[in-house]
Protein backbone atom coordinates (compact mmCIF):
# COMPACT_ATOMS: atom_id res chain seq x y z
CA UNK A 1 0.00 0.00 0.00
CA UNK A 2 1.49 3.26 -0.72
CA UNK A 3 1.54 6.25 1.86
CA UNK A 4 -0.18 9.02 -0.46
CA UNK A 5 -3.33 8.41 0.48
CA UNK A 6 -4.80 9.05 4.40
CA UNK A 7 -6.57 6.00 5.23
CA UNK A 8 -8.86 5.45 8.27
CA UNK A 9 -10.35 2.00 9.66
CA UNK A 10 -13.22 2.05 11.82
CA UNK A 11 -13.34 -0.61 14.82
CA UNK A 12 -16.58 -1.48 16.87
CA UNK A 13 -15.79 -3.01 19.92
CA UNK A 14 -16.06 -2.63 23.60
CA UNK A 15 -12.55 -4.40 23.77
CA UNK A 16 -10.36 -1.77 24.45
CA UNK A 17 -7.34 -3.91 24.49
CA UNK A 18 -8.18 -5.67 20.95
CA UNK A 19 -8.48 -1.92 20.06
CA UNK A 20 -5.60 -0.45 21.33
CA UNK A 21 -4.07 -3.34 19.17
CA UNK A 22 -5.58 -2.82 16.07
CA UNK A 23 -4.41 0.52 16.57
CA UNK A 24 -0.88 -0.19 17.43
CA UNK A 25 -0.83 -2.60 14.73
CA UNK A 26 -2.11 -0.66 11.46
CA UNK A 27 -0.56 2.58 12.45
CA UNK A 28 2.97 1.09 11.55
CA UNK A 29 1.40 0.50 7.83
CA UNK A 30 0.32 4.62 7.94
CA UNK A 31 -3.57 3.49 8.78
CA UNK A 32 -5.59 5.86 11.21
CA UNK A 33 -7.83 3.61 13.44
CA UNK A 34 -11.15 5.58 14.37
CA UNK A 35 -12.64 3.37 17.12
CA UNK A 36 -15.91 3.10 18.81
CA UNK A 37 -17.62 1.13 21.52
CA UNK A 38 -20.89 0.42 20.23
CA UNK A 39 -22.49 -0.03 16.59
CA UNK A 40 -24.42 2.32 17.31
CA UNK A 41 -21.99 4.94 18.01
CA UNK A 42 -19.57 3.43 14.85
CA UNK A 43 -22.68 4.37 12.90
CA UNK A 44 -22.64 7.74 13.75
CA UNK A 45 -18.93 8.18 12.94
CA UNK A 46 -19.53 6.03 9.66
CA UNK A 47 -21.69 8.61 8.36
CA UNK A 48 -19.03 11.14 6.53
CA UNK A 49 -17.24 7.51 5.04
CA UNK A 50 -17.18 7.06 1.93
CA UNK A 51 -17.04 3.52 1.45
CA UNK A 52 -17.24 0.55 3.84
CA UNK A 53 -15.20 -2.06 2.87
CA UNK A 54 -16.04 -5.44 4.95
CA UNK A 55 -16.96 -6.25 8.42
CA UNK A 56 -14.68 -8.93 10.32
CA UNK A 57 -16.11 -10.50 13.13
CA UNK A 58 -14.44 -11.86 16.14
CA UNK A 59 -11.81 -13.95 16.94
CA UNK A 60 -9.65 -12.06 14.49
CA UNK A 61 -7.04 -13.86 12.65
CA UNK A 62 -3.78 -11.65 12.03
CA UNK A 63 -2.92 -12.83 8.52
CA UNK A 64 -7.09 -12.83 8.00
CA UNK A 65 -7.10 -8.88 9.24
CA UNK A 66 -3.86 -7.39 7.29
CA UNK A 67 -5.14 -8.87 4.45
CA UNK A 68 -8.69 -8.08 5.05
CA UNK A 69 -7.40 -4.44 5.24
CA UNK A 70 -4.87 -4.42 2.82
CA UNK A 71 -7.41 -5.20 -0.08
CA UNK A 72 -9.78 -2.96 1.24
CA UNK A 73 -7.68 -0.18 1.35
CA UNK A 74 -5.96 -1.28 -2.00
CA UNK A 75 -9.63 -1.60 -3.62
CA UNK A 76 -10.38 1.91 -2.12
CA UNK A 77 -7.04 3.58 -3.86
CA UNK A 78 -8.01 1.55 -7.39
CA UNK A 79 -11.60 3.66 -6.90
CA UNK A 80 -9.42 6.97 -6.45
CA UNK A 81 -7.18 6.38 -9.19
CA UNK A 82 -9.98 5.28 -11.52
CA UNK A 83 -11.58 9.03 -10.43
CA UNK A 84 -8.44 10.82 -11.35
CA UNK A 85 -8.04 9.11 -14.50
CA UNK A 86 -11.34 9.63 -15.67
CA UNK A 87 -11.16 13.21 -14.72
CA UNK A 88 -7.69 12.96 -16.93
CA UNK A 89 -9.30 11.38 -19.95
CA UNK A 90 -12.35 14.07 -20.00
CA UNK A 91 -9.96 16.99 -19.68
CA UNK A 92 -7.24 15.14 -23.05
CA UNK A 93 -10.72 14.75 -24.81
CA UNK A 94 -11.93 18.43 -24.51
CA UNK A 95 -8.33 19.56 -25.53
CA UNK A 96 -8.61 16.76 -28.28
CA UNK A 97 -12.01 18.34 -29.63
CA UNK A 98 -11.19 21.98 -29.77
CA UNK A 99 -7.74 20.83 -31.47
CA UNK A 100 -9.99 18.85 -34.16
CA UNK A 101 -12.11 21.56 -34.26
CA UNK A 102 -9.21 24.05 -34.98
CA UNK A 103 -7.41 21.34 -37.42
CA UNK A 104 -10.45 21.08 -39.42
CA UNK A 105 -11.40 25.12 -39.58
CA UNK A 106 -7.55 25.06 -41.24
CA UNK A 107 -8.13 22.83 -43.49
CA UNK A 108 -11.32 24.33 -44.80
CA UNK A 109 -9.08 27.60 -45.33
CA UNK A 110 -6.43 25.78 -47.04
CA UNK A 111 -9.02 24.18 -49.00
CA UNK A 112 -10.28 27.19 -49.98
CA UNK A 113 -7.12 28.53 -50.66
CA UNK A 114 -6.46 25.68 -53.31
CA UNK A 115 -9.73 26.19 -54.79
CA UNK A 116 -8.81 29.63 -55.58
CA UNK A 117 -5.08 28.86 -56.85
CA UNK A 118 -6.57 25.87 -59.34
CA UNK A 119 -9.65 28.09 -60.36
CA UNK A 120 -6.28 30.94 -61.36
CA UNK A 121 -4.01 28.53 -62.91
CA UNK A 122 -7.14 27.45 -65.53
CA UNK A 123 -7.82 30.98 -66.14
CA UNK A 124 -4.11 31.20 -67.09
CA UNK A 125 -4.05 28.13 -68.99
CA UNK A 126 -7.24 28.71 -71.13
CA UNK A 127 -5.75 32.52 -71.78
CA UNK A 128 -2.29 30.82 -73.04
CA UNK A 129 -4.57 27.90 -75.28
CA UNK A 130 -6.72 31.02 -76.49
CA UNK A 131 -3.53 33.02 -77.16
CA UNK A 132 -1.79 30.65 -79.36
CA UNK A 133 -4.11 31.82 -82.19
CA UNK A 134 -2.27 35.16 -81.73
CA UNK A 135 0.58 36.63 -83.27
CA UNK A 136 2.26 37.80 -79.96
CA UNK A 137 1.97 35.32 -77.32
CA UNK A 138 4.97 36.44 -75.53
CA UNK A 139 2.34 39.93 -74.99
CA UNK A 140 -0.70 37.79 -74.00
CA UNK A 141 1.50 35.59 -71.57
CA UNK A 142 2.56 38.93 -70.07
CA UNK A 143 -1.39 39.88 -69.60
CA UNK A 144 -1.83 36.65 -68.10
CA UNK A 145 1.11 37.17 -65.84
CA UNK A 146 -0.16 41.11 -64.83
CA UNK A 147 -3.73 40.32 -64.96
CA UNK A 148 -3.23 37.81 -62.19
CA UNK A 149 -0.34 40.00 -60.38
CA UNK A 150 2.21 37.34 -60.55
CA UNK A 151 4.92 39.93 -61.14
CA UNK A 152 5.10 43.75 -60.90
CA UNK A 153 5.35 45.84 -64.04
CA UNK A 154 8.98 46.58 -63.25
CA UNK A 155 9.85 42.94 -63.27
CA UNK A 156 8.25 41.67 -66.45
CA UNK A 157 10.06 44.81 -68.10
CA UNK A 158 13.15 43.32 -66.69
CA UNK A 159 12.25 39.40 -67.78
CA UNK A 160 10.83 40.93 -71.43
CA UNK A 161 14.04 43.28 -71.63
CA UNK A 162 16.23 39.47 -70.99
CA UNK A 163 13.84 37.27 -73.48
CA UNK A 164 15.04 39.87 -76.27
CA UNK A 165 18.12 40.29 -75.35
CA UNK A 166 18.76 36.39 -75.67
CA UNK A 167 16.52 36.33 -78.62
CA UNK A 168 18.37 38.91 -80.45
CA UNK A 169 21.51 36.85 -79.67
CA UNK A 170 19.91 33.73 -81.37
CA UNK A 171 18.74 35.60 -84.15
CA UNK A 172 22.23 37.14 -84.48
CA UNK A 173 24.00 33.63 -84.53
CA UNK A 174 21.29 32.65 -87.18
CA UNK A 175 21.75 35.21 -89.35
CA UNK A 176 25.86 35.04 -89.26
CA UNK A 177 25.66 31.50 -90.35
CA UNK A 178 23.25 32.45 -93.08
CA UNK A 179 25.31 35.36 -94.38
CA UNK A 180 22.99 37.68 -93.23
CA UNK A 181 24.00 41.01 -91.05
CA UNK A 182 22.12 42.53 -88.11
CA UNK A 183 22.63 45.40 -85.71
CA UNK A 184 25.24 45.06 -83.29
CA UNK A 185 22.50 46.50 -80.87
CA UNK A 186 18.79 46.83 -79.93
CA UNK A 187 17.14 49.66 -78.18
CA UNK A 188 15.47 48.47 -74.88
CA UNK A 189 12.61 50.22 -73.19
CA UNK A 190 12.85 52.11 -70.56
CA UNK A 191 11.33 51.17 -67.15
Amino acid sequence: MEEKFNHAVLVVDKDENLTGWIEKTLAKIGVTVVSAPTGELGIEKIKAVVAIFRYLLKPLETDQFFSAVRSGLSQYEVGLENVRLLALAKEQNAKLYMYNCDLKERAESHQKTLEQLDRNIRKIIQSLEQAEGETSIPMSVLAIVRENKLLTRGKMVDFYTNLMGQLFIKFQSIAEKNGFSMPETIDTPDH
